[in-house]
């Protein structure tokens, strides 16, 4: 029988050395990929959450925003007949409870409309007014919000043309 020498011993255990390093190299290669690719996935996951969590809230409080319109109107209603002045105070609490509600959770009113902003307004109307620049906001015909900084729901206006 042929006994391997020491230089065969060798180069065969270096062989079997080698063939490990590039399959570990591989391996760890793939691995990395695997956890990076894992990072992604997390990242993507939680700004998913984030922005699905704010478009749900969003949705809610522009549903919360027509049941305020309705209020509002009904009660502009009590405030014109004398008889119902005792609900009308009752319903101005309920009011201010519900918009204290809304600031709570970031809503906030589109204030100061003068001039005619296409990113916080919507013009539903045109008319020709003497004396009014145009472009100009005449009329609010519905409350534009914000929520957070970004717009909620726009106000939809009357434009001087």
């Amino acid at each position: 029988m042929d006994t391997p020498s020491c230089e065969q011993i060798l180069e065969e255990k270096n062989k079997e050395l080698t063939a490990c390093t590039e399959q570990y190299a591989r391996m760890k290669k793939q691995f990395d990929y695997l956890a990076s690719d894992f990072e992604n996935y997390k990242r993507r996951m939680s700004s998913e959450r984030v922005l699905f969590v704010r478009e749900t809230r969003f949705t809610l409080l522009r549903e919360t925003l027509a049941i305020l319109d309705t209020f509002e109107k009904a009660m502009a209603q009590l405030e014109k007949d004398a008889a119902a002045q005792i609900h009308a105070e009752g319903m101005r609490l309920i009011h201010q409870t519900f918009i204290k509600f809304l600031q709570n959770n970031g809503v906030q009113k589109i204030d100061q409309i003068t001039t005619f902003d296409p990113s916080l307004h919507e013009a539903v109307m045109q008319k020709h007014v003497d004396g009014v620049v145009s472009g100009s906001v005449i009329e609010v015909l519905e409350k534009g919000y914000t929520c957070d900084g970004e717009l909620l729901r726009p106000a939809k206006v009357s434009v001087a043309a």
